[in-house]
């Protein structure tokens, strides 16, 4: 259930996956129709003015368009797109994405971007995150989390660039071909 998102103001809509589902948006590119797209991810910008952009530069696994986020300009916020999905069962799940920056970070600085698996439950949150590394080469991270879900409970995948500091303003980051799946 891949739906395309045209407007980065557009809601967060939860994804209904079966309970017995094993399967997720496998290998999502940020393209659809031969032009870049969110493809049903739904970009938050830090400030307002951040945008979300796409560019004709992929990792080895194929595609067009990947999708570029700009670090924030604020200490404590950063540019990230989200998918939520609601009524799937506990297990073991994966998230993993391509991912780039343009500029190696100074040793010291801030992570420049992340992937995180976040799980709401009672209106509580519980994140898992891991951070991207300081490659300006596609390289994939994976990110494992098990999770014990109660059906009313939903799951939100956060791809992030990250918040700005004075060493790496500006410096933004790519993300392609993100998977989600359940392992067990």
């Amino acid at each position: 259930m891949i739906s395309a998102c045209s407007k980065s103001s557009d809601p967060i809509t939860a994804m209904p996956i079966p309970s017995d589902s094993t399967a997720f948006p496998n290998h999502l590119m940020f393209e659809k129709d031969g032009h870049g797209s969110l493809n049903g991810w739904a970009f938050h910008p830090a400030i307002i003015g951040d945008t979300a952009n796409f560019e004709v530069d992929t990792p080895p696994t194929g595609g067009t368009w990947s999708l570029k986020l700009h670090k924030a300009d604020t200490p404590h916020g950063s540019n990230n797109v989200t998918r939520t999905f609601t009524n799937i069962s506990s297990g073991i799940y994966e998230l993993s994405s391509w991912m780039k920056i343009k500029y190696l970070l100074p040793a010291g600085t801030s992570p420049e971007g992340s992937i995180s698996i976040i799980k709401s439950s009672n209106g509580v949150s519980y994140t898992k995150t891991t951070t991207s590394g300081d490659s300006i080469v596609w390289h994939q991270v994976n990110l494992l989390d098990t999770l014990v879900l109660l059906p009313s409970d939903s799951l939100t995948i956060m791809l992030a660039a990250g918040a700005s500091d004075t060493a790496a303003h500006g410096n933004p980051m790519w993300f392609d071909d993100v998977t989600f799946r359940k392992v067990k």
